[in-house]
């Protein structure tokens, strides 16, 4: 059988015991079934009897992933190919994290399965509400295991000082359409300019958006850039500073750990942002800035750049008056990463925080499929491309060994908005990014795009990611508050205007005050303990 399937051109490897084959070249499938039916032999399903299992999480964000129920076909799909039944509880993400800690304080009412809020996880830990995983996943999770041996690191920092492991997570792509810098390409086309590669270039480009017309209006209405508070942060990679993604803290060459909110370099950022605001080049409201405002301003055709997810190119160009409804017409283009004035030209690669995921209470008396479920669901490739692609006949079609989208039928709606319906896209609870998916999902004009950035990715500094002992975590909830109320606070004056950048000297004084230096020490424990687990 094998060797006639070879005549024809079959190619065959051995994957975790599954026969994966290729036709002629095509896409790879799994012996077994269709692609919307893919059991690996010994596999599935991941139990004889069905289990049922309750799993509370917090609300997912609705413009690209349905709220959980067994009512999705895609999850219909997953209980039919694992025999595991999931009673959902989705809760409201604004209000998750207190209603999970009231609970779980209370220790009544609890889940099987639950996603574990960063802020409590550790006291979760401690208390046993959240169970010890690291000997199940051992024997349980093959898929996450093969995972890891690829990537240590995602394996590293999940483990508390002593090994353990209380939680797990998914796993995004650390390089591959990140944040930054997004432009009006026919703004550029309309004044002849070319997309800048400095933050000086980059000023003066705003500079001329708001004073030329570039929409053509005949209107002074124009918002250089349109942006929220957090999203600058995309900038200031351009001074050297690592405040993407809340890391916060860097190590030098030697190890030495230190705070960016201490450094000169951090002060040079604010200055920069405060001209843009001073100059009206940047959003009044970036204080309170909402998604639903630079919505807004694409839809009249007032801002010239943003600053957000490069994956958001297309869905952003969809709303532009020059756009189409798939985003298929490139509107906001990526810019490389912007050259700062210390000459940092950098993009920082994104990795999960595991300060909080997916863990299982000691409720729970079935733990093993709760792991063996979950290692299902985000690691095995055939359940990723549930949520990638959806469902044979639904969402898509083999052609060739190929997935072709099914065009919504429905008036104005999107693949997407179709993909979201029935449960795919991305789940609003820990799942794996791959490039396969996002090649499956974005438009095709980003990758280019990407592939240009690929030279500029840098590691972040991920020790802040570590689980903490019990006497950092009590010291850091301690002073980490009043710090960060205070930096954010400030911050804020300073980009405003409302306080002069010449008093940030006594801004670091009233820091070290607070306990920054503290914070900067525990940081520097959790950097010495991810070089110990990596060696």
């Amino acid at each position: 059988f094998v060797a006639y399937l070879k005549m024809r051109k079959f190619h065959f490897t051995l994957n975790q015991d599954t026969l994966v084959y290729s036709a002629g070249g095509g896409e790879s499938e799994t012996t077994g079934g269709s692609a919307a039916n893919l059991m690996p032999p010994g596999q599935l399903p991941l139990v004889k009897e069905t289990v049922t299992l309750k799993y509370v999480m917090a609300e997912g964000v609705q413009s690209i992933t349905a709220v959980a129920s067994n009512n999705l076909p895609v999850i219909q799909e997953y209980e039919k190919r694992t025999n595991v039944h999931i009673e959902w509880e989705v809760i409201p993400r604004s209000s998750y994290n207190e209603v999970i800690t009231a609970r779980m304080n209370a220790g009544v009412n609890l889940p099987d399965m639950i996603q574990v809020p960063g802020g409590i996880a550790e006291k979760m830990a401690r208390d046993g509400i959240i169970v010890n995983l690291s000997d199940i996943v051992e024997t349980e999770a093959p898929h996450m295991n093969r995972h890891w041996a690829n990537n240590p690191i995602e394996k590293n920092k999940l483990q508390y000082p002593d090994g353990s492991i209380y939680y797990l997570s998914g796993y995004v792509l650390p390089d591959m359409l990140m944040p930054g810098v997004l432009i009006a390409k026919p703004w550029l086309e309309s004044l002849g300019k070319e997309m800048p590669q400095t933050t000086d270039e980059y000023y003066r480009l705003l500079q001329d958006f708001k004073a030329s017309d570039p929409n053509g209006n005949g209107e002074n209405d124009e918002i250089p850039l349109s942006c929220s508070n957090g999203n600058l942060n995309h900038l200031a990679s351009s001074f050297g500073l690592q405040l993407m993604f809340n890391y916060n803290f860097q190590a030098d060459e030697n190890g030495k750990v230190a705070s960016d909110f201490t450094s000169p370099r951090y002060k040079d950022f604010l200055a920069y942002i405060n001209k843009l605001y001073e100059e009206g080049l940047l959003t009044k409201d970036f204080l309170t800035y909402k998604t639903q405002t630079a919505f807004e301003h694409i839809g009249k055709d007032v801002a010239g750049s943003l600053l957000f997810w490069h994956t958001w190119g297309p869905r952003y160009s969809s709303l532009h008056p020059e756009g189409d409804p798939d985003g298929l017409t490139p509107i906001y283009i990526p810019s490389i990463p912007l050259e700062g004035p210390y000459g940092d030209q950098y993009k920082l690669k994104r990795i999960l925080s595991s300060s909080g995921g997916f863990g299982i209470t000691n409720a729970s008396e079935n733990p093993e499929v709760a792991v063996k479920w979950f290692d299902y669901i985000v690691y095995n490739e055939d359940a990723q491309r549930l949520y990638i692609y959806g469902l044979e006949g639904t969402t898509y079609k083999m052609e060739n060994g190929n997935r072709v989208r099914l065009q919504p039928t429905e008036e104005g709606k999107t693949w997407e908005q179709l993909l979201v319906d029935i449960g795919g896209r991305q789940p609003n609870h820990p799942h794996v990014q791959t490039e396969e998916g996002r090649k499956a999902i974005f438009a095709e004009w980003v990758f280019p795009y990407d592939a240009g950035f690929k030279k500029y990715y840098k590691d972040p500094f991920v020790s802040g990611l570590m689980a903490y002992t019990d006497e950092e975590k009590d010291t850091w909830n301690q002073y980490n508050t009043d710090v960060m109320t205070y930096v954010n606070e400030m911050r804020a004056k300073f980009m405003t205007g409302q306080e002069p950048i010449d008093k940030f000297d006594e801004y670091v004084a009233t820091l070290k005050k607070l306990g920054i230096d503290t914070l900067t020490q525990i940081r520097q424990q959790q950097h010495d303990r991810l070089l110990k687990f990596s060696n």
